[in-house]
């Protein structure tokens, strides 16, 4: 970092790894007021319906846009660019990881997790044969972490407490199917699920630190 600040450069963002335990989750607490926060705001959480993917990536990629538009840094991608990152949900369907949340059908907030390949991928070197191809076949054995990679509310529902029925449901799920370990990636420091995570068990355990520099002119 000294080096780093000594040529001129200064923080401009941090973004938090939260690493949670979803055993350690207080489920039954948290369960009686997210139902609660359910009724009150008419919510209903669903996994992705992978027979209209379409039609739901499309309320993904309109909430995404939307709940990231005021982000520092955020360069909206295009539907193309978002429905060919999100077409291929086979990984998805041992976790339920893609959730949409809709208010009386309209769609509010949404989040994205999936299987952490990572942990297949180490020790091969980055060789797909043999040993990648039959780790990938076997990839239940190994990946014991699920990854959320995006996660988002809209302005109009942001206090609303959106946040926390999607992150409750996520771990609940995490939790069903043998995960050890969730993590919500490259969390904005300015971001309010930063004390959601806090406060349901997560931990930092790994922060990345974006710094710029002014060019001469």
């Amino acid at each position: 970092v000294g080096y780093i600040e000594s040529a001129g450069y200064r923080k401009v963002k941090d973004l938090y790894c939260w690493l949670i335990d979803p055993d350690r989750v207080p489920v039954d607490r948290l369960a009686r007021p997210a139902e609660r926060l359910r009724k009150r705001h008419h919510i209903v959480v669903r996994r992705i319906n992978t027979y209209r993917l379409r039609s739901d990536v499309e309320k993904m990629y309109e909430i995404y846009c939307s709940a990231w538009e005021r982000n520092w840094g955020f360069v909206p991608p295009t539907l193309d660019e978002f429905w060919h990152t999100l077409r291929d949900l086979r990984l998805l369907q041992m976790l339920d990881g893609a959730l949409i949340a809709e208010v009386d059908g309209r769609p509010v907030g949404c989040m994205t997790g999936v299987p952490d390949v990572n942990q297949v991928l180490k020790g091969t070197s980055g060789r797909m044969l043999p040993l990648l191809w039959l780790r990938l076949l076997r990839m239940k054995r190994y990946v014991t972490r699920t990854r959320v990679v995006t996660c988002g509310v809209i302005p109009e529902y942001e206090d609303k407490g959106l946040a926390s029925l999607l992150a409750l449901r996520f771990l609940q799920t995490a939790k069903q199917y043998g995960f050890t370990e969730a993590e919500f990636s490259w969390v904005l420091d300015s971001n309010p699920l930063n004390r959601i995570l806090e406060q349901i068990g997560g931990r930092i355990y790994k922060t990345y630190r974006l710094y710029q520099k002014a060019l001469a002119s």
